[in-house]
């Protein structure tokens, strides 16, 4: 009788945010994500695409660099079955986290291999490898994305999703731009074979970083309120399922077809900026480490808003503007504007996509029922994966054609189109579709307006 009291207010403390092992599991979880987006950011394809354009690589296996891992992510759909017989959420999380990690030491190793044996490196075959090893790696960090979303879902109370959501969105663009600045600071390193040793250099930051991520996440405390999966449970729902939930659908395909627009063009920056217009892959890192700062600065209020009643598709809607008209500047801007103008712009960018994501996923929360979590977010992930390898492959493709009127600047103008069309398309989707969210349409602002108006006349 006793335990069952405890067990009940330690669910109770956890909804409302005092339960101490809630609020040191939220501690771990944001230091956490700091270093899973330091990770992320060292062995990116960012980094690699701009470390590809500096070293004279073809875009076509930029290309490929860029999709081989969204190709990968599909392979979550496998991991589901896996996933749904595993008994602990946390458990299944930190061990396929840490594998899909560890991949990145084999890179690591032939960068080493090379560099002492005096053979060209980063070379052609490198840039293969790697994206072999990104294509190995992402089904298998898609999958514990996945099992991290279904314990995160059961984890943080509906009501503290935003607030969660924006501050450990706050460390991980701090993170980022950490990151980045170690990069700016180490493949900028000029000398005899400087730039070799400093991109290897940041390959074992970001292998070290996967690793003290992973260890942090193995720390969270797992007690009742914490681990609401602590045994096998009954079988998740089927992969067909999500596909009859109207709502969930609805976001999904606002958030797949979006992800596919963005990435018709954004894999292609990078290249453009070291290849085409000749800047340093350090340059690059400097202008992400200010979208980080932005990011880094904005999440806190977006959270806070996307907490409001109705907040979450009203940032949603800003963020994807802005994000939508951000590759027409470079299209029409030489390099010595490029140099002035994307500082500000990379800036504001991510502070958008910090709203973008906070927002976003707050409104994907709120679509999945807590019992298929599951099998929702592998859906998701799936679909992402299979959108994001289009939009890659089917950029590099138009920018072939392109290539006698502008290549990537005549990219920029396509790429800015579709994100404004899918954009605009879009957001009347969500807004037509979901409930409750009526009272933030634009006519219906108007409505209001002139009953107010009639009122105070009478």
């Amino acid at each position: 009788m006793n335990s069952d009291r405890n067990a009940s207010r330690q669910d109770s403390a956890a909804k409302r945010g005092t339960d101490p092992g809630f609020r040191l599991a939220l501690r771990l979880l944001w230091w956490e994500a700091g270093f899973a987006i330091a990770y992320e950011t060292c062995v990116g394809p960012g980094i690699l695409s701009a470390l590809a354009g500096e070293q004279g690589v073809g875009l076509g296996l930029v290309a490929w660099l860029n999709a081989l891992p969204w190709l990968g992510q599909t392979g979550q759909l496998a991991g589901w079955f896996v996933l749904r017989r595993a008994g602990n959420l946390k458990r299944y999380t930190v061990a396929v986290a840490a594998f899909s990690r560890a991949l990145w030491a084999i890179p690591l190793l032939a960068g080493l291999w090379a560099v002492g044996s005096g053979s060209p490196f980063p070379s052609q075959n490198w840039f293969l490898l790697a994206a072999a090893v990104a294509a190995c790696a992402a089904p298998l960090a898609s999958s514990s994305a996945v099992a991290w979303f279904s314990w995160m879902r059961s984890l943080v109370p509906g009501h503290l999703h935003g607030r969660f959501l924006g501050i450990r969105q706050r460390h991980v663009m701090v993170a980022t731009l950490a990151a980045n600045a170690f990069v700016l600071g180490i493949v900028s390193w000029k000398g005899t074979d400087g730039a070799r040793f400093g991109f290897l250099a940041v390959l074992a930051a970001g292998v070290f970083s996967g690793a003290l991520s992973t260890w942090l996440l193995a720390q969270v405390p797992a007690h009742r309120s914490l681990a609401r999966n602590p045994g096998p449970g009954p079988a998740p729902a089927p992969l067909s399922t999500p596909f009859r939930d109207r709502e969930f659908v609805r976001v999904l395909t606002f958030g797949a077809c979006f992800h596919g627009a963005v990435h018709f063009s954004a894999p292609y920056f990078p290249y453009y900026f070291t290849h085409d217009l000749g800047f340093s892959t350090g340059t690059f890192a400097f202008w992400t480490a200010l979208a980080s700062l932005g990011n880094a600065v904005a999440a806190g209020v977006w959270g806070r808003r996307t907490d409001r009643p109705g907040g979450a598709l009203a940032t949603l809607s800003l963020c994807v503007i802005v994000i939508a008209l951000s590759p027409f500047p470079y299209a029409v801007a030489p390099r010595e504007w490029v140099a002035w103008l994307s500082p500000p712009e990379y800036f504001l960018n991510g502070a958008a996509w910090a709203g973008y994501v906070v927002a976003y996923t707050s409104l994907l929360f709120s679509r999945v029922p807590k019992g298929a979590s599951p099998t929702y977010f592998s859906v998701y992930s799936a679909t992402l994966g299979i959108m994001g390898a289009a939009g890659t492959l089917l950029g590099s493709w138009v920018a072939g054609l392109l290539e006698p009127h502008g290549g990537l600047r005549a990219l920029w103008w396509a790429g800015g189109g579709l994100r404004v069309l899918v954009a605009g398309v879009g957001i009347v989707f969500l807004y037509r579709g979901l409930n409750g969210i009526r009272a933030f349409l634009p006519h219906v602002w108007l409505i209001k307006l002139a009953q107010r108006v009639q009122f105070h006349r009478r």
